[in-house]
Parts: C-alpha cells; structure tokens; sequence
C-alpha cells in the first residue's frame, strides 16, 4: 500500500507543503473520489472516455500528493509533487472535456495534443515508478520503444511498417486502445467500488467479527489456531482483494496464537501468507485482477466467480490438510473453550455484519444484476448493517477514513491498470498478439505443456517486481494468445494467467505477503516465502489441471465436474500428506514418493489415470495403517515389559 503523509506538522525544508494541510488535500480528494464512484454505482457510469478521465485524474493527483519520489521522502510535500498532482489531474481531464471534438476529429490529435499526450505518458509511467517499480517502466519502454524498432525488424520476428508520433498518441492518449482503455475502466467502475467496500467493511467491525467466527468454530480443534488463520484469512481475503493487507489484518491475531500454541514462527508466518494469498482466488470478491479478467473475456463477473469457486475450494483443501497434519506431526491440540469467544455471543453481537456481504452475493448469484450494481448494493448493505448498532456504527471520522482508506488503497491497482494501456496500446496499433502468439507457439514446438512452462515462468519472474494485478495483465496480453491458439479454452486461459500473477504474492524472492506476515511472525523473510511456497504448492499445480481439465472451471457436464472436483480434492490431499511427510505416524521415504506420484496422477484428467492415483494411494494407506498398527502393537510390548 503506498506510504500516506504524516499529517502532523514536521520539520520540513523550505518549498515544501508541510504540516496539516496534505492530509487535509488528501482527504478532501479521497471524499471526491469515493462520492464519485458511489454516485455513478447508483445511477450509472459515465460514458467510457469520462468515466476513465476523471478516474484517472483523481488517481494521478493523490499520487503525487501521498507517494513520495525517494523512499523514506516523506516530509511534507514538495512543490513540483504539487505541480505534478495538479497536472495528472489537468491532462486526464482534457479527453474528458473535449471528447465531442475529438470524436470529430476521429481522434487524430493537433500539434498541442501530441505534446499533452506525451506529457500524459510521462506522467503515468513516473507514477508508476511511484507505486509499481522500475521494472514495469522497463516494459512500458521495450513497448512502446518498438513502434519505432518495429519498423527495422524482418516481418517473421514482429516487424511493421512503422507508426508516426501523431498516430502513436491517437491511440495511447486519445482513444481506447491506449491508457484510457478497458483495463482503465475496471478500475475506475466497478474495482474502486469494491476497494470501498472492503474499507467500509472494517470501520464496521467486518473483519473482526470474521476473525471471532472462525475462532469459535475451529478454535478447539487440532491445530485450531492454524485452522482459524486459514478460514479468516479466506473470509476476509474475499472482502479485502489484497493478500498483503490481509496478512496484515489477519496475522496480527492468528500468528501470535499459532506460536503459542507451538507452530515455529516460519511456519505460522507461511500459514497466514499462503491464506490471505487464497483469498484473492476465492469468490464472489477475488482480486482486483478478476475484474480485468471480464473485461478482457467480455464475461459477466459472476461467470468469472464462478469458474473459481472448485480451483479455490481445492487450494484450501490442500492448506487445511497440511495444517492438520503438522499439528498432528508436532502433538499440537486446540485451545481451551474458555480461551475462545462462543459463537451465540459472537453473532449476538455481529451477526449483523454478514447483511452486506450476504446481499452482494444475493446480487451476483440469485439476482445476476451487473457487478456495478452489486457493489453498490453490498457497500450500501455493509454501511446499514453498521448503523443499526451503537458499537458497530461508524461516526464522521470512520467515514471520512473509510473514504482515505478505499481511496489508497485504489492507488496501485488504478496506475497499473493506466500503465497497461501504454504496453496493449502498442500491441494493438502494431499487431503484434497474433505475431507473438505464433513465435511463443513455435518456441514451445506446439506442445502445450512447454507452452504453459513458459508462461508460468514468465509470470513468476515478472512477479519480482510487480504487483499481481500487473503480472496477470502482462501474461493475458502477451502470452494467454498463444495458449488459446493451442485450444485451451479463453476463460482457462485467462485464469491460468491470474492463478500465477496471484501467487507472487508467496514467490520469493519478492513475496510480499510472506514477507508482511514474516514480519508479524519475527522470521526470517526467505525462508518463511520458501515455507508459504511448500503450503502453497496447490497453487502451482492447479491452473496446469484446470487447463488440462477444464472441468474445474465448470466447463463440461455435471458428471465430469464431479468426478474431476472429487479426484482432485484426493490428489492434493495425498500431495500434502507427500510433503508433510506424516499420516498416521511419519511416512517412510517410498511412502511419501508414492503418494507424490498419486497425487499427480489424480491431478491429470482421465480415467486410466485416476483409477491408477485412487489405486496407489489406497495400496499406501493400506500398507501405512498396517505399519502404524504392527508400531502400535511394539510400542505396547515394549511398555508392558517394563
């Protein structure tokens, strides 16, 4: 999340705006903002060009305002971040005033124009410095640098005829291939909405009702504190979007209990990561990345959520298992009922607090209205259900920080989504996803499998330096053509492509929620991203199934979708059992290779298959159990002799 200004007034150097007033500009702006999105999820957006602009133009001038040019630069602002914020908001809202004359123009820009536009560029590309890092300022480069390459190129490696700069800021600056294009307009209609959402949610008390669910229900169990940080964590991760806020938000309550109760402090740090990480692949919320993913499909949401559900039901089967057989493996109970909240006392005095998100999957699921009108009407719902109680009722100034928090915490996946716009402008205007898509095709010799290899590949190493939204915007551009073309279905594509930008957030050597919630935890960062990897490993092998069985997605008849949801539910069991290395007792080496072997074999669609992974692992269980029963009987020789 970006760094915020310190509102109290600070020793600051001549030239700079210091003191109360930034906090105050920022608030004021945040209010615009949030009034602005709540305004057009009630009566509509904007045509696309203003909607996007004026988005844009908020995003651009709290940028400059609340993100410092040089980390730890955070004494007041200084007067060119001024200049910079009152210009972002200036060259935003130009398209927004003049759109009749330059639909006249069919876009083609005047002389003033290309240099607005350019201006415009550099303007988006420094914020994302800001907010994403040098290494999306590099793409944005290769790209748009290769309207000029392009055209001293051969045709079979990516060449074209070339592009003048009017042309280049027709379509980057003018239209709606460029950064005011549809990654644009997710974020500034229905994405902002749910950021607004999920920041009403916790100055109602949302995500601490949450948390005392999931103690109540799963605290006495084995490894319960472990279970609470999975269910919590998946809860609210629903609500948040954010893997990194929500390890925060989450670990500061279930890492402590996880270490007292004996998990060492890397393995309570992966639990909390690799949870709140599946909290953006859980619907009806996900993450800000989803929303994208419509768009680009052209799908309603509700058909994106949907073919998520099986994918992140498996990813936390998985999690839950593991967790259970490391407390199994160390001898850990539960906590003590009178440690724990009781659930009639909880709901008497929350329950309340479920009005909201219960109506914006009413509106998705039962009622299929768009996903504008469902955020709107689950942040209205949330904001009732928080006045109908004193204790749960949020006063002006929660309000006033519920719209500075949304409004933040938009920062980052807004510049991305206009930065996204300077590298697809440039494919469009050059033609260059067809092209790409048969050199990746060629490349991996048409084999599928080597194909996705590479996007995975890809997407992790892009994930070292940018933010999940952004990671999965570049595969879905530049790589989901080329698995398409090999026959994968668009919506597994696409999906193949978020599943991977989502798990940078537990990919080390940049892991931002391991790294957050190691943090938390007082382990070491590496090994905790290292820990949350093995805990996560579900998430790795799950989009190459869903690929290769779309079935998961919910593409094919009922029969199929069954048999496949409960094979892999098998498989990845057996798989943490593989790398736990405890079933009953501790396996034996070739116990646990053959349940890895099992595991992958349910995992791949198929019956001969499926039949050979349900085979191997009951000869394994089988063999274990006699094994467990004949130590058993040892052991009670041995104690009886004595």
């Amino acid at each position: 999340m970006p760094a915020t200004i310190d509102r109290e007034e600070v020793a600051a150097p001549p030239g700079r705006w210091r003191g109360a007033a930034p906090y105050a500009a920022v608030t004021l702006l945040s209010v615009v903002f949030a009034v602005f999105h709540i305004r057009t999820g009630w009566v509509g957006v904007l045509p696309d060009l203003q909607q996007r602009g004026i988005h844009l133009a908020m995003i651009l001038a709290l940028v400059f305002l609340v993100v410092p040019a040089r980390r730890g630069d955070a004494d007041g602002v200084p007067w060119y971040d001024v200049l910079l914020s009152a210009a972002g908001a200036a060259l935003s809202l130009y398209p927004v005033l003049n759109h009749a004359e330059i639909s006249e123009r069919m876009g083609f820009p005047t002389a003033l124009e290309q240099w607005l536009g350019v201006a415009t560029a550099l303007l988006v590309m420094e914020a994302t410095r800001r907010t994403i890092g040098l290494t999306m300022i590099v793409i944005i480069a290769i790209f748009v640098s290769y309207l000029w390459i392009g055209a001293h190129l051969p045709m079979d490696l990516g060449g074209h005829a070339g592009f003048s700069l009017r042309r280049t800021i027709s379509t980057l600056y003018l239209s709606q291939e460029g950064i005011f294009g549809p990654t644009l307009g997710a974020s500034a209609s229905f994405i902002a909405l749910f950021v607004l959402f999920g920041a009403v949610a916790k100055v109602t008390g949302t995500g601490q009702f949450i948390i005392d669910i999931a103690h109540s229900a799963l605290g006495t169990v084995r490894g319960g504190p472990a279970k609470v940080a999975v269910a919590a964590s998946a809860l609210l991760g629903t609500l948040s979007g954010s893997a990194t806020a929500n390890a925060v938000s989450t670990g500061m309550f279930t890492i402590p209990l996880m270490k007292r109760l004996g998990y060492s402090p890397r393995f309570a740090g992966a639990v909390e990561a690799v949870a709140s990480t599946g909290g953006q692949l859980t619907p009806p919320v996900m993450g800000s990345a989803a929303f994208i993913m419509a768009e680009y499909l052209q799908l309603p949401y509700r058909e994106i959520a949907a073919a998520a559900l099986i994918p992140a039901i498996l990813f936390y089967v998985m999690l839950l298992v593991t967790v259970h057989l490391e407390a199994a493996k160390l001898g850990l109970v539960g906590l003590r009922r009178d440690q724990l909240p009781r659930m009639r006392g909880v709901m008497l005095r929350g329950g309340h607090l479920l009005i909201g998100p219960t109506v914006l999957v009413f509106q998705l699921a039962v009622m299929k209205t768009t996903v504008l009108s469902a955020a709107f009407m689950g942040l209205f719902a949330a904001l009732l259900a928080g006045m109908l109680r004193s204790h749960t009722r949020p006063g002006p100034r929660e309000l006033l920080e519920a719209a500075r928090e949304g409004a933040l915490m938009s920062l980052q996946v807004g510049v991305a989504c206009a930065a996204a716009g300077l590298i697809i402008g440039p494919i469009f205007l050059s033609g260059l996803g067809p092209k790409l898509a048969d050199i990746l095709v060629g490349a991996a010799g048409a084999n599928l499998l080597v194909l996705l290899v590479f996007a995975m590949i890809a997407a992790l190493v892009m994930s070292m330096g940018l933010p999940s939204t952004a990671v999965y915007i570049l595969v879905a551009v530049l790589i989901a053509p080329a698995i398409i073309a090999l026959g994968v279905a668009p919506l597994a594509a696409h999906m193949f492509a978020y599943w991977f930008g989502t798990m940078a957030n537990i990919t080390p050597p940049v892991a931002t929620a391991a790294y957050a919630a190691a943090g938390i935890a007082g382990s070491n960062p590496l090994m905790t991203g290292l820990s949350a990897v093995r805990l996560g490993a579900a998430g790795f092998l799950l989009p190459f199934m869903f690929v290769f069985g779309p079935q998961l997605l919910l593409l094919g008849t009922t029969t199929e979708i069954v048999l496949a949801t409960v094979t892999c539910a098998v498989g990845v069991s057996a798989l943490a059992a593989a790398f736990c290395g405890f079933l009953l007792r501790p396996l034996h080496p070739l116990e646990r290779l053959a349940l890895g072997a099992a595991a992958l074999t349910l995992m791949y669609p198929g019956g001969l298959t499926d039949l050979l992974g349900v085979g191997l692992s009951l000869i394994v269980g089988v063999v274990h159990w006699l094994r467990h029963r004949r130590l058993l009987r040892l052991d009670a020789g041995r104690l009886g002799g004595l």
